[in-house]
């Protein structure tokens, strides 16, 4: 009798000391805190080093432009001494002058005390290269030349003005003639002699649907 009373109590101090063992783990750190001033550190340099790249490539691409204006205004000179004056200057810069403003567009993005007009083109937002830059102005060069025979079709002050009026005025006439023209749309009877649309009747055969 004493054993059986004895056992069952022996049985529940030992579970009840295993589950105080259980529920009391030992408590870990969920980082090392080692490790955090290195991440930190790593992360400055890389954006600083980044930062410091980004702006040496931009300068880099803003030289380019200004040595090739350079070298365009030295060889103009160079002509004009040597007397070869029958050149535009605006013409010859032209492509040089759209890249430098390009360039201007994108620094002016980032400075704020730069402020563009308002009747100005939106600034292109992804970042171009100088090869890009230079492809778009080639296309924008290119564009106007295509439509220039269909703007200079009229000759102007070559001897033939009276000729050049009296073509505009044909042309103007046809125009107006076209834009006043009406087509008819009325129900129209063919017959043999004008005007018998009631022989037309008799001798139109209409079969029955039904």
């Amino acid at each position: 009798m004493y054993r059986r009373v004895c056992i069952p109590k022996l049985g529940l101090r030992w579970a009840s000391t295993g589950m105080r063992n259980i529920a009391a783990p030992s408590k870990r750190p969920l980082y090392d805190s080692r490790y955090v001033l290195p991440m930190v550190l790593l992360v400055l340099v890389g954006s600083i080093a980044a930062n410091r790249m980004d702006t040496e490539r931009r300068i880099s691409d803003m030289q380019q432009p200004y040595y090739a204006k350079i070298r365009i205004l030295e060889l103009l000179l160079a002509r004009a001494r040597a007397g070869d004056t029958a050149f535009d200057m605006s013409s010859e810069l032209e492509i040089v002058d759209r890249v430098l403003e390009r360039h201007k567009e994108r620094s002016g993005r980032s400075n704020k005390c730069a402020r563009r007009a308002v009747d100005e083109k939106p600034v292109v937002q992804e970042e171009e290269s100088l090869d890009v830059l230079l492809n778009s102005i080639m296309r924008d060069l290119d564009s106007p030349v295509a439509d220039a025979p269909a703007a200079s079709e009229p000759a102007a002050y070559d001897g033939t003005i009276v000729t050049d009026r009296e073509v505009l005025a044909r042309e103007a006439l046809r125009e107006k003639e076209s834009a006043d023209f009406r087509a008819d749309s009325g129900p129209r009877v063919i017959v043999q002699t004008p005007g018998e649309y009631v022989a037309a009747a008799e001798d139109t055969d209409v079969p029955r649907f039904l």
